[in-house]
Parts: C-alpha cells; structure tokens; sequence
C-alpha cells in the first residue's frame, strides 16, 4: 500500500479526510458568529479575517462587560471508521490564554458536534478556568460533561451537514484474485508429427 507521497489508497483517505476536516471548519466559522449573537454576544469578531489562521483562537465577543476571546473547534460526533463517541476536542488551552492575553479577554472556547446521520449539530461554549481539568488538552464531550456546559444549539438541522462530511464512509477492499478468478488462457491442439493423429478420447 502507498504512502500519501506515493498516492494510491492511503493518500487518497488522506486528501479525503483533510477535505472533509476543511469543510467541516468552514462551516464551524459560518455558525459560529450567529450562535454567539444569539447566546448574547456583541461585537463579534472573526480573528481569521484579521489574521489568517490567528494563534489560539478564531473569534472575539463581548457579554455582560467582559470580553471572551474565544477558538472553536467543529468536529464530527463519533470518530474515524466507528460508532464511538469522539470524547474530547483538543483546544491547547495554553495556546488559548497566549492569545487571550494579547486581547486582555477571557479564555474560551465553542465547540461544535456533527452528527452527519442526523443532519443535525449541538454546540456548546465555555471558558478554560470553568473546565474541570483547566490544563487538560481536550474539551470533555461525553454527555456528563456537556450537560455542564452553556448550550448554544442542540440537535439543530442544517441542509449543509451532507453524507460527505461523515468519516465513517470506508473504501471498499479490492476484491481478491484467486486461482477459479483468474482468465484462463484458451487451450490449443496439441501439435502432431507428420504421419501420425491424435487418438479420439
């Protein structure tokens, strides 16, 4: 099997899949701004425009007084090729307090579930310190954990949210060659020596 460099099935799962995460992202970011006005936020504002691919984090909102500097993180609900949950999306949450400073804001983060069988997607949002491991990597997203958080949407349809966003579509093995598979070369007449004839079977 080939390597990403050298194409063939691996690379093409792997072009596939940092489309799919791409997309994913793009969709993330075209929620994100009306599910914070909704939740109450103002003046929001998407970093990436600003600067492209912002360290630590994607948006900056203001509510209640404070200001919020916020990385979203969109992602599918089960992981790659099963039916189990995706329990954790990484945020770096010291990535986000580096950017947070640059803004004097708050440390925070949207995350946002796909559920592509669904069409449908959940969205919660939350601060850093209100973690229950502030230092962890990840943002828990089992249902204990998100039961925790402020949620911003549940289960909400979207027409965008297609099959082709799913990462459980596996490519089908090629199918196995064997001895009865094979094409069989047609036989010839053995050839005969003059004078002589093949005897009848």
């Amino acid at each position: 099997m080939l390597n990403s460099k050298g194409g063939g099935r691996y690379g093409d799962r792997e072009r596939i899949a940092v489309s799919r995460r791409r997309q994913i992202g793009d969709l993330g970011e075209r929620w994100t701004k009306s599910l914070l006005e909704s939740a109450g936020f103002r003046a929001v504002r998407d970093l990436n425009v600003v600067r492209y691919n912002h360290p630590g984090g994607d948006y900056l909102a203001e509510r209640g007084g404070k200001t919020y500097f916020i990385s979203v993180k969109a992602r599918n609900k089960y992981v790659q090729g099963g039916r189990r949950l995706n329990g954790g999306y990484n945020i770096y949450p010291e990535k986000v307090r580096a950017g947070a400073r640059q803004y004097r804001a708050i440390p925070s983060w949207l995350t946002i579930q796909l559920d592509t069988e669904r069409r449908s997607f959940s969205a919660y949002f939350g601060t850093i310190d209100g973690l229950r491991n502030p230092n962890a990597i990840a943002v828990p997203m089992t249902p204990r954990a998100v039961g925790l958080y402020e949620c911003l949407a549940a289960d909400r349809p979207d027409e965008a949210i297609t099959s082709e966003l799913s990462n459980q579509l596996t490519n089908s093995a090629p199918a196995r060659i064997t001895s009865d598979s094979r094409p069989q070369s047609p036989k010839l007449p053995r050839p005969t020596r003059p004078g002589h004839t093949l005897a009848a079977n």
